[in-house]
């Protein structure tokens, strides 16, 4: 049979549990503090590969593109 609910709230553990207690609970928060962050950087890669990719086509199309600007203006690619 189990302990009435009193003696273990009231009375504290013996000090090798509370301490095998503790250990655990910061193992498992650092578990999921790495986990947390894994997923984070994860997420990071993804945008910045997504980012890159979309920067590259938009390179791709402007240079495809006619450049006005130089047309326009006479001194723009000529003087370098």
């Amino acid at each position: 049979m189990s302990e009435p609910i009193f003696y273990r709230c009231i009375l504290p553990l013996p000090e090798t549990e509370a301490q095998a207690l503790l250990q655990s609970h910061d193992a498992a928060y650092e578990f999921y503090r790495e986990v947390r962050y894994r997923e984070a950087f994860e997420q990071y890669c993804r945008w910045y590969a997504e980012t890159a990719a979309a920067n590259q086509r938009d390179l791709a199309q402007m240079q495809r593109e006619i450049n006005l600007f130089g047309w326009l203006n006479p001194r723009s690619d000529k003087s370098a």
